[in-house]
């Protein structure tokens, strides 16, 4: 096993500074691993199309702690059109924002941190 606090000199390229003195351990724990995570975070991009992206960061409201009036609403308008009427459309906005003045309210509420955890509150209180 090589010494991690060793210098690290790299066969691919001359670096442009000769003080630059990299060891083995910063360049597997932080250059090796930015690149990976860069190229893993273009595969990503370049998977989704703009849709499914949009998708997947509306939905993202479902399981945050904060619930988003908007996003939820925008989510329902964009995805799911024919399960919602506009006048259903309307009263879930109403819904939401009196939900989110009650959470803060009412203690049995305040301790669930999403919806998820609401709802599974709900089901096993039912």
């Amino acid at each position: 096993m090589p010494d991690m606090n060793a210098s690290y000199t790299s066969t691919r390229y001359r670096p442009r500074k000769t003080d630059n003195h990299v060891t083995f351990e910063h360049f597997y724990r932080v250059d090796l691993f930015t690149a990976t995570l860069y190229k893993q975070l273009h595969e990503l991009n370049s998977r989704f199309n703009d849709r499914t992206m949009e998708l997947l960061r509306l939905s993202s409201t479902l399981v945050s702690k904060v619930i988003n009036v908007d996003q939820l609403c925008l989510l329902v308008e964009k995805f799911y059109p024919e399960d919602f009427t506009e006048k259903k459309m309307i009263q879930l906005r109403y819904q939401l924002v009196i939900f989110n003045i009650d959470i803060t309210k009412n203690p049995r509420l305040s301790g669930e941190s999403t919806i998820v955890d609401l709802c599974k509150w709900l089901v096993e209180g039912l």
